[in-house]
């Protein structure tokens, strides 16, 4: 699982007031406030989802959320009366949840590997109660191991529309991740030798979410999602150092440093060694390949790496607290 929590990178928070990670589970609460949208997004709080709630919001769209910590998404989007609680692996959930939903945007929560039993039943239901268009965030180079794959054949196979946004990783990670290695120590540490990735920010991945919500010309369509820049770590850490305006390191630690470092750091074996994995595509350079899907859909550049720091600067200041 940990292997896909972190390739599937809505699943990481990012840290600013409005997004909450800690879980809660208030399995009383099922009903909405309201049943009166058009538009269903399950997935925020978290990355995408809560910037597509946004983004939907200020052009106008009816959005119902459906939320697992719903205390959360009440906190967390005071403009949407119509929230819901949801859980895939609960069927008494479904039916507030879907009940009157034309279209939905989702994604797949990191703790469900297997979606043939955590999520498609879930998306039966939503077919058999008539919703016409699924929005689904996916993972660029997908394949028949990853989880996402499975809900990707069912969608196909449904007489429901599709979009599906296959994204590369996310810049969001450098917030979450790895936020300690910036803000307290200096440094990047990963075991990515020389390997480039085309990073892209989860606000350009909500604004071709919320497009393809409200276009038809996006229905059965599959996106590739990634940033413009194919960058090394060496790359990444010039430019973080430029922005922080301090010297950032990427130190290159081979795979057994990167191990025995995150050891002493306290970090789980387990979690330490799905990342060498991961970390082993980029090394062979399987991590790099850049898409223009994005600049053809929006017509425009995405954010760069640049910019994101800008943006979230404050996040990798000293003298910030949790």
């Amino acid at each position: 699982m940990y292997l896909w929590f972190f390739l599937d990178s809505t699943s990481l928070y990012t840290p600013v007031p409005r997004i909450v990670l800690n879980i809660v589970c208030p399995l009383e609460v099922v009903n909405c406030m309201k049943s009166e949208s058009d538009i269903l997004v399950i997935g925020a709080p978290g990355n995408v989802g809560s910037y597509v709630v946004e983004y939907a919001l200020e052009r106008g769209m009816r959005i119902r959320i459906g939320a697992y910590d719903i205390e959360a998404a009440k906190a967390s989007f005071e403009d949407v009366e119509d929230i819901c609680f949801f859980d895939f692996y609960e069927p008494s959930t479904y039916e507030s949840v879907f009940s009157g939903i034309e279209q939905v945007f989702f994604i797949r929560p990191p703790q469900i590997a297997d979606t043939k039993e955590g999520m498609i039943p879930a998306l039966r239901y939503a077919e058999k109660v008539g919703v016409e268009h699924m929005v689904f965030l996916s993972l660029f180079g997908i394949n028949r191991r990853m989880p996402h794959y499975d809900v990707e054949q069912f969608l196909k196979k449904s007489s429901m529309r599709y979009t599906f946004l296959r994204a590369g990783f996310f810049m969001q990670n450098f917030s979450t991740q790895f936020l300690e290695d910036i803000r307290t120590r200096d440094e990047i540490l990963v075991p990515a030798g020389k390997g480039k990735m085309a990073l892209i920010d989860a606000r350009d991945i909500a604004s071709v979410a919320v497009r393809s919500l409200a276009n038809s010309s996006d229905d059965n369509r599959i996106f590739e999602l990634t940033g413009s820049e194919s960058l090394n770590y060496f790359d990444i850490a010039k430019i973080f150092t430029e922005v922080l305006g301090r010297p950032i390191d990427y130190p290159k630690p081979s795979p057994k440093e990167f191990k025995q470092k995150r050891l002493n750091q306290g970090w789980h074996s387990d979690m330490i060694e799905v990342l060498n994995m991961l970390f082993k595509m980029v090394r062979w350079r399987l991590a790099g390949k850049k898409s223009k899907d994005f600049e053809k859909l929006m017509e425009r550049d995405p954010i760069t790496l640049e910019q994101f720091v800008i943006d979230h600067k404050h996040l990798w200041m000293k003298d910030m607290e949790d």
